[in-house]
């Protein structure tokens, strides 16, 4: 059996018996095949509609271009990848294609490092911690650098994102098993190995506080208390100059509790849920009660406050309207101010008329944010498609699977970029600290939530929104976006949905009323019209002018 390798992390790099390095002529030839290789990891036995590679990789040619392209660039791997044998006297191509499709041959046996990874971590999750420690070990031999580091493909959006979605997911499972390896190496005080993993973290993200914290308590319980603080500064900085955030204040914490020569401090509440009462009256004070029946109430935030006169003066200025705006729907009901309200919140719109059609959009988004690794999925297509009834439509049905709600955050209105947080702000009815920006107070809340944040129409803004949500997603683990614009944002992980018109019917083709209730155009029209002449109905009188209308509109819902 020949030993054909291929390994995607760090740069591309395929080989033959260990020795023979095989070399690919275009980057679309190493492009087609880590594609095909790692979707026959996800999904075994699939074959690939020769029409969707194209799209894939030739998004801007005319269909006989990019057909013709596919076929030389089949025909290179082909020249390049030496068929294996499966029995004596018996080869088989790696790689199999008729005038359909194509697909990775199943019975040929080849290694592939990202395959090994995964398998590796799916035999971690089955092992005690002592257990995990080999899986999790063979799992980071084999990360050699982000996917496909060096495979990049400028004129294929679709292949970028879905290389991007996987290298994002690839390397936070490569980060959560190095994170895992180092808790166990603090838990036996292999102070060195701990220091070691915790510098693998911050070497594949600059930016991992949570590494940063297992480096510290390692430096820390070595005896290197200086260098400790050294990484909490360096943090410290990276974060400001990057982020424009502070770390957070469990991290403020730990470096405080070695500075003060203590090994870690001692776990307290969320910043965000303290109110301090050491110089409070015990005399019952304006707002105090209202505080004290909503204080577990997770829905409402908080700041920190250290006196008494902070609390009168946030009473006094906005802590009425903060309440009103996110209780008003619970009071409505005839619930208590002091419950909660029913499932989790939100400040979706009602619905004032029925959802028409777009149910496999729906299902497949919803699939998507169903997936542990989706965290940024973006609404495209032309203006008055439906992008926005879509998204919230969505985001309704999404509304049950996030504890912290599903917020709408609008910005079709806004013209100034340093806007879009402002209205973040607002639509949390968050109260921002003294000396902290708004984007470093919505961080700071967003923290530790898990939430569904929807913005709305970001296109104007596009370069300011695409910082605005790299920021947050960066600092939010629990955070997921659903955006909607007319172009990507470009960033990061983003899955696009580009949405295309409602179905619509030929009005030169079979023109009946039973024909025209297939398509959701005119359903819609049905519902518009309905809305005004409560009887209307399609006949065949009035069928070839409605779809005619329809066909004028190009199925754009306005």
């Amino acid at each position: 059996m020949s030993g054909l390798s291929f390994n995607l992390f760090g740069p591309f790099e395929a080989t033959l018996d260990s020795d023979r390095h095989l070399h690919f002529p275009t980057t679309k030839t190493q492009a087609l095949l880590a594609y095909l290789l790692v979707e026959q990891t996800h999904r075994p036995g699939v074959s690939h509609q020769r029409g969707n590679l194209m799209m894939l990789l030739w998004p801007d040619l005319l269909p006989e271009s990019a057909q013709t392209n596919l076929r030389q660039t089949l025909y290179r791997l082909r020249q390049t990848l030496p068929e294996v044998e499966i029995s004596p006297d018996h080869p088989e191509p790696l790689l199999l294609s008729d005038r359909q499709g194509v697909q990775v041959n199943p019975v040929v046996n080849y290694h592939l490092d990202v395959a090994e990874f995964e398998r590796a971590l799916r035999e971690a999750g089955r092992g005690t911690q002592e257990q995990q420690m080999a899986p999790l070990s063979r799992a980071i031999a084999l990360y050699r650098g982000d996917f496909l580091a060096d495979v990049y493909v400028p004129d294929s959006e679709m292949f970028e994102n879905w290389a991007g979605q996987v290298r994002a997911d690839l390397r936070r499972r490569a980060l959560d098993a190095l994170y895992k390896i180092g808790e166990y190496a603090l838990a036996h005080d292999d102070y060195s190995l701990a220091q070691d993993t915790a510098r693998q973290q911050i070497a594949i993200d600059n930016l991992h506080e949570v590494a940063y914290r297992q480096l510290m308590l390692a430096l820390s319980a070595a005896g290197e208390r200086n260098e400790a603080l050294i990484e909490f500064t360096q943090l410290k900085q990276l974060l400001a100059d990057e982020l424009g955030v502070e770390p957070t204040t469990e991290t403020a914490g730990l470096a405080e509790a070695i500075r003060q020569g203590e090994h870690a401090p001692e776990p307290g509440p969320s910043p965000d849920r303290r109110i301090a009462t050491e110089s409070v009256s015990t005399e019952p004070q304006p707002g105090l009660v209202l505080l004290d029946r909503i204080k577990d109430d997770d829905a409402v935030s908080y700041r920190y406050l250290a006196t008494s006169d902070e609390i009168r003066r946030l009473t006094a200025d906005d802590l009425e309207l903060l309440l009103a705006e996110r209780y008003d729907h619970s009071l409505n009901d005839g619930e208590s101010a002091g419950q909660k309200p029913a499932g989790p919140p939100s400040n979706l719109p009602y619905e004032l008329n029925r959802f028409v059609g777009r149910q496999k959009q729906i299902a497949a988004i919803f699939d998507l944010f169903e997936r542990e690794n989706t965290h940024l999925v973006t609404l495209t297509g032309p203006g008055g498609v439906g992008k926005t009834r879509l998204a919230i439509r969505v985001a309704s049905e999404l509304l049950p699977r996030f504890q912290d709600g599903v917020w709408l955050v609008e910005l079709a209105r806004l013209t100034n970029p340093a806007l879009i947080a402002q209205s973040a702000v607002r639509t949390f009815a968050l109260v921002e600290e003294d000396g902290q920006t708004r984007m470093q107070t919505l961080v700071e809340y967003l923290r530790s939530r898990n939430l569904l944040l929807v913005l709305d129409n970001c296109e104007h803004l596009i370069e300011d929104a695409a910082r605005f949500v790299q920021t947050l997603l960066r600092t939010a683990s629990g955070l997921r976006i659903l955006a909607t614009s007319r172009e990507p944002l470009g960033t990061e992980g983003e899955i696009i949905w580009t949405l295309p018109p409602l179905s619509s019917p030929d009005p030169e083709g079979d023109v009946t009323p039973e024909t025209l209730d297939r398509y959701e155009a005119t359903d819609l029209f049905i519902e518009r019209a309905s809305a005004v002449q409560p009887h209307f109905s399609i006949n065949h009188q009035n069928a070839p002018a409605v779809a005619q209308v329809c066909a004028c509109l190009d199925g754009i819902p306005l």
